[in-house]
């Protein structure tokens, strides 16, 4: 249980790093930024689940409640940040927004300009002209970059969920590792024999074999995605 809280913490210390950063700019921030925080919090809550899982396991009274309370502290701390990283979200997209907008008016103002100026022929008559083409086309290539940029943004942000689940796998070995550890010592205290324990080291084993090969299908699978959509 110490390993997953150790893991808790840190979850929450990179949680906060990134929110900061957020924060300093918005409008500005890259959007692999907001894929990473999305990634960290699905991850931090399933973290959260499996230490409130080991914690109504516990004998000890005094971890039991210990632990209980560490985890309320932290349910109101992750509700805290993904209303923080809400805000900051719809304050991007007004901005970006506005911007797009004040953009687009200003191309039509200059267009109208333009047509005033240069339209009239010999006879004083103007050249009747569309003023909203230019921009109709403008705001077509914003709706257009608008598009490109929400994908990208899902892309970041599902290879970033791929980095957390990367990390939690290698986290979650090591965990394994010291609980084996621990049992085998366990079992020798109790008299299990040593085929019982070559029995578990064989299924130790196969177990390592299928995490490995997780990982080398999910790196071929990245490879494929930056490829194809790269």
């Amino acid at each position: 249980m110490n390993a997953l809280y150790n893991h808790v913490v840190k979850q929450s210390q990179s949680l906060k790093r990134d929110l900061k950063k957020f924060a300093e700019s918005p409008e500005t921030a890259p959007l692999s930024l907001q894929g990473q925080l999305s990634a960290t919090l699905a991850s931090f809550q399933r973290t959260l689940d499996d230490y409130a899982v080991a914690a109504d396991q516990e004998i000890i009274p005094e971890r039991k409640e210990q632990a209980k309370t560490r985890i309320e502290g932290f349910r109101s701390e992750l509700s805290d940040i993904r209303e923080e990283f809400r805000q900051l979200k719809l304050q991007r997209e007004e901005s970006v927004y506005n911007s797009g907008r004040a953009e687009l008016l200003e191309r039509r103002h200059l267009h109208g300009a333009h047509g005033s100026g240069e339209g009239e022929g010999p006879g004083g008559s103007q050249t009747p002209e569309n003023p909203y083409s230019d921009f109709t086309r403008a705001e077509g290539l914003s709706r257009e970059q608008d598009k490109l940029s929400r994908a990208g943004a899902q892309l970041d942000e599902f290879l970033e969920r791929g980095r957390m689940v990367l990390g939690d796998l290698t986290e979650q070995k090591d965990i394994l590792k010291s609980t084996q550890r621990r049992i085998y010592s366990v079992a020798n205290t109790l008299g299990v024999s040593n085929e019982t324990i070559r029995m578990v080291e064989r299924r130790a084993k196969q177990d390592k074999r299928i995490f490995y090969g997780g990982i080398l299908v999910m790196l071929v699978s990245f490879y494929y995605i930056l490829k194809w959509f790269g």
